[in-house]
């Protein structure tokens, strides 16, 4: 068997051909991860300016921002860490504190 280099395909057009197969097959295309500065971003603006919030809610809300919830506890003790987020337990009723977070 003998082969031909074809000049006239492009990156673009072997690109095009990998994603069409794919798709075809089933096979998802990996998501690029967050750099861990946008993490630290997405997790401090899910934060309310003032007040506080319960950080389940954060941990919750950062699973929809395709942060897993791994990374958003740990990037949350990094922020508290670094005090740019600040954690506090508000105790209602008898039952155990809730950990609340706050810039």
């Amino acid at each position: 068997m003998s082969y031909e280099v074809d000049e006239s395909i492009t990156e673009e057009d072997i690109e095009a051909w990998h994603e069409e197969m794919g798709a075809s097959s089933g096979i998802k295309k990996k998501q690029k991860k967050m750099a861990p500065d946008q993490i630290k971003a997405a997790i401090i603006n899910l934060v309310p300016e003032t007040g506080t919030v319960p950080k389940c809610e954060v941990i919750a809300a950062a699973t929809t921002a395709k942060i897993s919830r791994d990374d958003a506890r740990d990037y949350i003790r990094i922020l508290l860490r670094e005090k740019r987020l600040f954690e506090r337990k508000v105790r209602e009723g008898k039952g155990r504190p809730e950990v609340h977070l706050s810039r």
